[in-house]
């Protein structure tokens, strides 16, 4: 049985992280955050407000893709909270030997600023917001139909139960 890989993806705010654990409790996979890959120099660009580099950001993926390259081999499924800005990335991810399925957490702008403005443990400055919106690349055609979408509006059981059943086997 070929280990399955779920990135729940969206801009900060939307929940990601929050759905990626409480998704990975429930199918009794492993939980990643993709923020804990970020290098301290990008952490340390993000708390105060100025968005990471092309550099940071490939880095950041090789790491993952490095660290997930190894996991896999022990053939555990996993979910990753993982923004997915861009397409480059997103691919990069999907190339690994896993099932891959796409969550998209659709922002609401006016939602994502309240809990960014409200968050306080999060290294993430409120102020790339409009940064990271700019930079979401949307989903090629192909990424789109393999793509589950879901609301900010949605609880949280709610976005499970359309994860659960969208699924492929």
């Amino acid at each position: 049985m070929i280990a399955k890989l779920i990135l729940i993806m969206g801009v900060s705010g939307t929940g990601k992280s929050t759905l990626a654990d409480a998704l990975a409790k429930h199918l009794r996979f492993d939980y990643f955050d993709a923020d804990d890959f970020h290098s301290q120099e990008a952490i340390s660009f993000m708390k105060r407000g100025v968005p990471i580099n092309p550099v940071m950001r490939q880095a950041w993926i090789e790491r993952m893709k490095h660290y997930f390259s190894s996991f896999e081999f022990n053939n555990k499924s996993i979910v990753l909270a993982f923004s997915g800005l861009k397409h480059h990335h997103r691919k990069t991810l999907s190339k690994l030997a896993m099932q891959v399925t796409y969550v998209l957490i659709e922002p609401e702008p006016s939602i994502l600023r309240m809990r960014l403005k409200n968050r306080k443990t999060h290294f993430f400055s409120p102020s790339l917001l409009t940064d990271q919106l700019n930079q979401f690349e949307p989903l090629s055609n192909s990424e789109a139909e393999k793509t589950i979408l879901l609301t900010m509006k949605q609880t949280s059981q709610q976005q499970i139960s359309s994860i659960v059943q969208q699924q492929k086997p």
